[in-house]
């Protein structure tokens, strides 16, 4: 049975039966004459496909099959797109570069990203998660503790520059995640019956917001499964995590609390940061605090005690020591200079 081949995702038999089954456009490409449908592009090009041909307009969430056995040309979207491996590999190119999926692997794509779809076999089945982007606005800011991880995701998404923006993930192992998009994907298709999905009764609207907010935040809490063939290593979004925290947490800033949000160890975490930007923990903080410093003493009247203790210092006489040996100068003949 596929069930039981080593390079498949899905674990309920008769949800896979129904995945292999053809697609009316499948068996077209298998006789040499399927060619997309010009309804579902915005423009007469062909080169965006548009969310409002795919889901409905109480719908943030849509789901559909990757067509086998035929080429799907370059294009991108007006959503947000999440490809998931079912079985077998898939491969999509983004800018001439080839990303090979295997089963369990996730491929989220902005709506910026132009790729195309190469022709897979039978058993190389792949689901497509459409993504209204004001999901993001209406589901994911009711997240309880957001961190820095899934602020990076979500603003990845929205990025308002027009350029390719994607993430690959490897999440065969990753229990929750796969078992969130096989209760999605289950809640889609027939059942043991054959006769009807269970979508036809019930408002499943919320359940697919709830569920794939639940599948980002799981991506949100760690950046660990991500694969090294997406457009940014792990070390520079580690780095680039590292520092927007740092930036908008200067004041009360901490290894313990990074290491939390990033769930790895607080020693692990610090040698990774020394290797990665040359400088340790404390080092960048202490650089980000005393720019912030430098800019209040040129640009107001604050005592300097208050500046110290804005931007994380209660000590006094520590932060003047330390502004004398970065600056060379007291923080008071700064001001003094710089204001003249």
């Amino acid at each position: 049975m596929m069930t039981e081949r080593q390079n498949c995702a899905i674990h309920a038999p008769f949800l896979m039966d129904m995945l292999l089954r053809h697609l009316p456009e499948e068996d077209e490409a298998l006789m040499g004459c399927y060619a997309m449908p010009a309804f579902l592009y915005t423009d007469e090009q062909r080169t965006t496909i548009d969310c409002g041909s795919i889901l409905g307009p109480e719908s943030s969430v849509g789901i559909g099959r990757q067509p086998r056995f035929t080429h799907v040309p370059k294009h991108r979207h007006n959503f947000i797109e999440m490809v998931y491996v079912c079985s077998g590999q898939v491969v999509h190119r983004i800018e001439g570069r080839d990303i090979v999926l295997e089963a369990g692997d996730i491929l989220l794509m902005n709506q910026y990203t132009s790729h195309e779809c190469l022709p897979c076999g039978e058993n190389d089945i792949a689901v497509n998660f459409m993504i209204r982007t004001s999901f993001f606005d209406d589901t994911y800011e009711l997240a309880a503790k957001r961190n820095v991880l899934s602020d990076f995701i979500v603003s990845l998404l929205r990025d308002e520059v027009n350029c390719n923006q994607y993430l690959h993930y490897k999440t065969i192992h990753h229990l929750p995640v796969s078992h969130l998009l096989e209760i999605f994907l289950t809640s889609y298709y027939p059942h043991n019956d054959g006769v009807a999905p269970r979508r036809l009764h019930g408002d499943y609207a919320m359940q697919d917001r709830t569920l794939m907010f639940m599948v980002f935040l799981y991506l949100s809490r760690d950046l660990s499964d991500l694969s090294v063939d997406g457009p940014m290593t792990f070390d520079e979004i580690t780095k680039i995590t590292v520092m927007n925290y740092i930036r908008d947490n200067y004041q009360t800033a901490t290894l313990t609390e990074l290491s939390e949000i990033m769930n790895q160890s607080a020693s692990a975490l610090s040698r990774q940061i020394k290797t990665i930007t040359g400088s340790t923990f404390k080092e960048l903080l202490q650089a980000v605090r005393f720019q912030r410093a430098v800019k209040l003493l040129e640009e107001t009247n604050l005592a300097i005690s208050d500046i110290a203790l804005a931007v994380g210092y209660e000590n006094s006489s520590y932060f003047y020591r330390r502004f004398r040996e970065i600056n060379a100068i007291s923080p008071k003949l700064y001001r003094e200079l710089h204001q003249k």
